[in-house]
């Protein structure tokens, strides 16, 4: 087939590291693997600081509000409370500048919707108890556990404006401080 009707399709073959735009020029194709030369890929690059646009901490002019940033941004995006000794070695701080940040931060978000609060040994927001009140409607002894209680509460919400911003009532299980 030496000329193709305009409803065929032919494929074309471009040279290794190129490729062709829509208008049909040429250009060099970027390469998501390592080069020849041994240049990390650039999701590795950016994971160990070397790729384009990494600020480099020693340019920041202030270096705790940097750190700060950093270490709130780690902790929320982790699934679990981060340990002082995992904040250290990810702002690459030791364990007794990780934990005066942490009081720094701790301290920011006092009268915020949020707080930073140590939990099951490590560090997590969760809402601030300033703007959440729960109120125990009844309480029950459970009949199949004898070490447990049921209670039924009601947990309201407000926004900064103390504006209601939500009502839960639930029953929860709950360890009895004296079992029976």
């Amino acid at each position: 087939m030496l000329n193709p009707t305009p409803d065929e399709t032919t494929t074309e073959v471009e040279p290794e590291g190129t490729e062709r735009e829509a208008d049909g020029t040429e250009r060099e194709a970027e390469s998501t693997e390592r080069e020849a030369d041994g240049e990390p890929e650039a999701a590795e690059a950016a994971l160990i600081g070397e790729a384009e646009g990494v600020v480099d901490e020693g340019e920041i002019a202030d270096t705790g509000v940097f750190l700060k940033g950093l270490i709130e941004a780690l902790i929320f995006v982790s699934d679990k409370p981060l340990e002082l000794k995992e904040i250290a070695r990810g702002a690459r701080v030791d364990r007794a500048r990780a934990g005066e940040l942490l009081d720094e931060i701790r301290r920011d978000y006092e009268e915020r919707g949020l707080s930073l609060t140590e939990v099951a040994g490590g560090y997590a927001f969760r809402s601030n108890p300033l703007y959440a009140e729960t109120e125990i409607l009844e309480k029950n002894e459970s009949r199949t556990k004898t070490d447990r209680g049921i209670l039924y509460v009601e947990t309201r919400a407000w926004n900064q404006k103390e504006e209601p911003v939500m009502s839960l009532r639930r029953r929860v299980l709950l360890p009895c401080r004296e079992p029976r």
